[in-house]
């Protein structure tokens, strides 16, 4: 079983998890009038891992704040430099 990171009062529970992304970028040269291309791809959350980010609580009020984790997502860059 995985480590358990409960609330001072014991009552609230969330599990440990690990998030991976990928990052993988490239420089071309030898365009005529651009110094410089990057081109840059990234994905973040590869597993598509569910669960809590951030859990926030108040004891006073017993109220709880839960964030989730953001689903995988691309992003894709290009840049240049002239």
């Amino acid at each position: 079983m995985g480590k358990r990171y409960t609330t001072f009062t014991n009552d609230l529970h969330a599990s440990a998890y690990a998030l991976f992304s990928l990052n993988a970028g490239y420089d071309i040269k030898g365009i005529p009038r651009i110094r410089s291309l990057h081109v840059q791809g990234n994905i973040t959350n590869l597993t598509n891992e569910k669960g809590w980010s951030t859990l926030n609580t108040n004891n006073a009020s017993s109220q709880y704040t839960a964030f989730p984790i953001a689903p995988r997502m691309y992003f894709l860059t290009l840049s240049a430099t002239f």
